[in-house]
């Protein structure tokens, strides 16, 4: 048995045990596959901050131009601040400064919080 999958009657359709009719599958197919591709983008906004904080690591090392404060933290806010925590810690780069040891940490809970909430929402 299914329900029809309309936005009054979504909270019920998840719910059900059994879902036998196509438009029922379909519905499901949409949620999984929206759902993987918000994963994917954290997880490649996430691999982008952390090769930016490495990058920028190194060109602090031999004095050369670096990557904006503002850039990195753009970047943590459009979905890569778990990253960001990552690469701060793994290559010891801006973790004396107290704007990035607690706003990525900070902005990387929210998102995690967003994703959480996202994937208990399908």
């Amino acid at each position: 048995m299914c329900i029809s999958a309309t936005k009054a009657n979504r909270y019920q359709a998840r719910r059900l045990p059994g879902f036998r009719t196509k438009s029922c599958f379909l519905y499901r197919k949409k949620a999984f596959s929206m759902e993987f591709a918000f994963l994917a983008y954290i997880i490649v906004m996430s691999i982008i901050l952390c090769i930016f904080m490495y990058i920028d690591k190194s060109r602090a090392r031999n004095h050369e131009w670096r990557i904006s404060e503002k850039s990195l933290f753009t970047l943590a806010i459009l979905g890569g601040a778990s990253g960001g925590v990552l690469g701060m810690y793994l290559f010891r780069h801006k973790t004396k400064h107290n704007s990035f040891a607690f706003g990525f940490p900070i902005i990387a809970a929210i998102q995690i919080f967003i994703i959480v909430r996202f994937f208990n929402m399908f």
